[in-house]
């Protein structure tokens, strides 16, 4: 049976899962170095937590993308990352991120659509001018997904830098139940940054985490 929580009870949840993860000492979740832009011609993602888990929620075991270039090369953004091959990012207005509206303190600033590659669905940079940290950041923006349930937070790696991850389910209006749903949290001198991946339903999603691997992994801040 599904179980479903209210938008209040979510977010309390989310809340008590980010503080225990931030407290977590080094070898029991604590953010790892991740393999850098060298992981995305392996055939396997390195996990970027103390333990990988295949399988639902994380996926651990995802192979990554092959690249297609950098998310800059169409992008103004806080920070840099390689975007999987055949997909196609791409600035959105202020005036469109305004309309699609905030998710916490975060606006829409890019999106890397996966149509091209064969599936439906983005890749979407949201950023603030926050100066919150990445777990901070992350309960901030979970704030504005007021039908998410199931949140699974991990402390984790992106690139260089300290990262809070968590994958959740959003209602699926198509196939009936639920499909999943990925977001990433780091902090930059700039502000923070989240990678959000979504999906039509849980397959799509799930062929797009190549994709998300492969950004997760060569994420870099700007100076």
């Amino acid at each position: 049976m599904n179980v479903r929580f209210s938008a209040s009870a979510s977010a309390a949840l989310l809340a008590l899962l980010l503080t225990g993860c931030s407290g977590q000492g080094a070898g029991t979740g604590a953010p790892t170095s991740s393999a850098g832009t060298s992981a995305a011609t392996s055939s396997a993602a390195a996990p970027t937590s103390a333990v990988a888990k295949p399988g639902e929620p994380w996926f651990d075991d995802v192979k990554v993308a092959e690249s297609g270039g950098k998310v800059s090369s169409a992008c103004q953004l806080p920070v840099d990352f390689e975007v999987g091959k055949l997909w196609v990012a791409k600035t959105v207005a202020e005036s469109t991120s305004t309309v699609m509206g905030k998710q916490g303190d975060f606006l829409v600033a890019c999106e890397v659509d996966a149509k091209p590659a064969g599936n439906l669905g983005f890749l979407r940079v949201w950023t603030s001018k926050s100066t919150l940290d990445a777990s901070k950041a992350l309960e901030n923006f979970m704030t504005g997904e007021k039908k998410a349930t199931k949140p699974e937070i991990r402390t984790t790696a992106a690139g260089p830098l300290a990262a809070a991850e968590v994958s959740y389910k959003l209602p699926d209006p198509i196939n009936g139940g639920e499909r999943f749903q990925r977001a990433l949290a780091v902090s930059t001198p700039k502000g923070a940054v989240i990678l959000h991946l979504g999906g039509i339903d849980t397959d799509e999603h799930k062929q797009m985490l190549a994709a998300y691997v492969l950004a997760r992994s060569s994420l870099t801040a700007k100076g």
